[in-house]
């Protein structure tokens, strides 16, 4: 009795140069993470233009989970362009930027309640919370995008070449060993891997 098994195999190619390469910045997740750079500088921005924040907590938090953001997001960027991510793949970028993302949507979430309800008293609070709560989504997209390659089981490699090879196995089996394999169900069907 023959049997044919089909399975495929991916190999991941990955390119150990650091070299500059502004495709990423092209694509949906590079424009998304531009995005939570720009609104959490200007979220930064609008509460330093509130008079008197030097004496507030909430300025406080504010501008750390929006620096914080910031530079840990424009530090991701980099690393995606010069292809930096790609050449450190022993590190599980991939669940730290989940992480992270699930993180700072918290916070900033947090960090937009705390300031809304100064917004009456200048409008820079206000204008803060608005960014605050747009960033909030961004992080909160990344990271239910980042959750869900980590569920499919994905690697964080930003632009490796991926090449899939289809490969063949032909078994051979007794009747004496697979008696219990119903042979109906063998004749004429391939099995996937």
């Amino acid at each position: 009795m023959n049997v044919t098994v089909t399975g495929t195999t991916t190999t991941t190619k990955v390119s150990p140069d650091i070299r500059f390469d502004a495709s990423y910045a092209k694509t949906i997740p590079g424009l998304i993470k531009i995005a939570q750079c720009v609104v959490s500088l200007i979220g930064f921005i609008c509460i330093q233009m509130v008079t008197h924040n030097f004496i507030s907590s909430a300025a406080g938090w504010y501008n750390f989970v929006a620096m914080t953001a910031f530079w840990v997001t424009l530090i991701l960027i980099f690393g995606y362009i010069f292809h930096i991510i790609e050449r450190l793949h022993w590190i599980p970028w991939l669940l730290g930027e989940l992480i992270f993302c699930s993180l700072w949507a918290v916070f900033f979430f947090i960090a937009a309640c705390i300031v809304v309800a100064k917004s009456s008293q200048d409008a820079g609070w206000g204008a803060a919370a608005f960014f605050g709560y747009v960033a909030m989504v961004l992080y909160g997209y990344e990271a239910f995008t980042k959750f869900q390659k980590w569920r499919a089981g994905e690697t964080q490699t930003c632009l490796a070449t991926n090449a899939t090879q289809r490969n063949t196995w032909h078994l051979f089996k007794l009747d004496c060993q697979c008696s219990f394999v119903n042979s109906n169900f063998v004749n004429d069907n391939l099995f996937t891997f």
